[in-house]
């Protein structure tokens, strides 16, 4: 495209639908981590609260309780490890970089400059829908695994 040709209405609108996408994007990723969050403190909760009412047993638990509490403080390590992994800070992109549009496109057209900072955030929003997807698995397995934790713990009570 030359100089004098106007610049396309679409690239307006598609510049404004990457932007709000990539919003949303790092708005999910915040609202995983929070359910992720409430993953791992429930399952700190249930086991240590369990752990504390068979320790207070007077005769100390039976061996399927002690073996029950035993396979929830199991899983219960494998919650926290899974949620680590869904929680870890991963490099999500937060295109266009201002200091690289700076540094390569400070005498561009800005028709140019808008372009290339929409392709910037086309590739931004890609990347980064994989990573909240590896996010969501490991969140989602640690809430299964949060659910036989409960049910561990709950029978572990139940044969003290």
């Amino acid at each position: 495209m030359s100089d004098g040709e106007p610049e396309p209405a679409s690239v307006d609108v598609i510049y404004e639908l990457a932007v709000n996408r990539l919003d949303r994007q790092f708005d999910q990723i915040d609202a995983i981590d929070t359910k992720v969050n409430v993953v791992f403190g429930f399952a700190s909760l249930a086991i240590g609260v369990a752990a504390g009412f068979v320790g207070t047993a007077g005769s100390g638990p039976s061996p399927a309780s002690a073996a029950l509490l035993f396979s929830a403080l199991a899983v219960y390590i494998l919650v926290m490890m899974l949620a680590l992994t869904a929680y870890i800070f991963r490099r999500f992109d937060y295109a266009p970089q201002v200091k690289q549009v700076w540094l390569d496109a400070l005498f561009w057209q800005p028709s140019i400059t808008k372009r290339q900072a929409l392709s910037n955030m086309v590739e931004a929003i890609e990347a980064n829908k994989e990573r909240i997807e590896d996010k969501v698995r490991f969140g989602k397995a640690a809430l299964i695994l949060l659910v036989l934790e409960v049910i561990l713990v709950t029978f572990s009570l139940f044969f003290v």
